[in-house]
């Protein structure tokens, strides 16, 4: 007859995820989960048959933290944007859980199947523009995808500490970034493309992405 376990699934994803919020999911080892609930690693083993059954756990419980901080857009006007900013807060108030979800390394994909297959609410988000503000389904993803990278961006800057932004600084970022997009997309403008890439000023020459003295010949 196995041993009664000592904690419950509840305390040990709990005490994990904790942990995960303290100190990123580097830190979800048996010993500092057996420390943290005062005990040897043992216990653990009695309800986990292993570290990485008790690790989904630990993403589940972050991913339901993230969704929470997204339902709450559901109550505002214009949502799109709150969602933006919800993206921002959790990044702000969960820098451990963001780095985990957002941004461990991934296989790389194409942009445009990325945005489909990663980014939480995507399909749910190019209805809302559509609707709210009367755009096709093409300007609808253009407009989402920038919007989207600038508040990437913030979220990683806000994530990893590099700085702090006024919920002042974050509104008039996000709303800058939407109403350039929506700028373009009312002109007329049909492609990401919109501006010419940079040009050598004494021959003209259009660069590529590498250093002149990189390229080769």
């Amino acid at each position: 007859m196995p041993p009664k376990p000592k904690y419950s699934k509840e305390e040990i994803i709990t005490a994990a995820f904790e942990l995960a919020r303290e100190r990123g999911i580097s830190a979800v080892v048996a010993r500092e989960v057996g420390k943290r609930l005062g005990t040897s690693s043992s216990p653990i083993f009695t309800v986990f048959h292993s570290m990485d059954e008790l690790l989904q756990e630990v993403v589940r419980m972050a991913w339901e933290r993230f969704n929470q901080y997204l339902s709450v857009a559901d109550c505002f006007t214009p949502s799109f944007k709150m969602r933006g900013l919800q993206f921002i807060h959790f990044a702000q108030d969960e820098p451990k859980l963001f780095q985990m979800l957002f941004m461990q390394e991934e296989a790389p994909m194409e942009f445009n199947t990325m945005m489909q297959q990663r980014v939480i609410g995507f399909q749910a988000d190019l209805a809302i523009i559509q609707n709210n503000y009367h755009v096709s389904p093409e300007q609808a993803q253009r407009l989402f995808q920038h919007v989207w990278v600038c508040a990437y961006g913030i979220c990683v800057l806000c994530a990893t500490g590099i700085c702090t932004l006024s919920e002042q600084e974050l509104n008039s970022m996000l709303g800058s970034a939407f109403a350039g997009q929506m700028m373009l997309i009312k002109s007329g403008a049909s492609s990401f493309h919109a501006t010419p890439a940079p040009r050598e000023s004494e021959t003209g020459k259009q660069m590529n992405h590498a250093f002149p003295e990189f390229e080769q010949q």
